[in-house]
């Protein structure tokens, strides 16, 4: 699909600082969450999860806070 091969700069495009893109294992990782505020995180994470539901690509979100696409 070719959003999920656009998805480093989906998430530059959502101005994301905490998650990026890993293609080999198809997943938007959580990055830097130990300096980071509960409160951004999840401001990424519902960001990032309505982007993807508007886009119809089915994810999971693992206990890392990871999205398994």
């Amino acid at each position: 699909m070719q959003l999920k091969e656009n998805m480093t700069e989906i998430l530059k495009l959502l101005n994301s600082n905490l998650y990026e893109y890993d293609q080999k294992e198809n997943i938007i990782k959580l990055q830097n969450s130990y300096y980071s505020s509960e409160h951004q995180i999840y401001k990424e994470m519902i960001e990032i999860s309505e982007f993807l539901s508007n886009a119809n690509i089915y994810y999971k979100i693992d206990e890392n806070y990871n999205f398994i696409l």
